[in-house]
């Protein structure tokens, strides 16, 4: 599966939330937190909607009490690292037990 850009992921929050996001919108904009300081104002239940959405298109798995998982919640880039080294680590021991068998 193809790793999927920055921006696809940026893309999928704004859509998946139906979000209406302004220019200021980056990587960077805190998900969670007060939107008045510039965050998104994400609550807990558009957590379960993008874990939802995340295991979905790119059979990623967000887990509440991994801290890994509650860290790529911060921001997209941070969602956007997880995901990708998340489906990069799963390659990879695909390609290794392909490799033992």
């Amino acid at each position: 599966m193809k790793l999927p850009s920055e921006q696809e992921i940026m893309e999928l929050a704004v859509e998946t939330l139906k979000l209406e996001v302004d220019e200021s919108f980056n990587a960077s904009t805190h998900i969670f937190g007060d939107a008045g300081e510039g965050a998104l104002g994400l609550d807990s239940i558009d957590a379960l909607e993008i874990g939802a959405i995340v295991k979905q298109r790119y059979d990623v798995k967000m887990k509440a009490d991994d801290e890994a998982s509650r860290n790529a919640m911060i921001c997209v880039k941070n969602l956007h690292e997880f995901i990708c080294k998340t489906m990069n680590d799963a390659n990879a021991e695909q390609t290794e037990n392909a490799a033992v068998a």
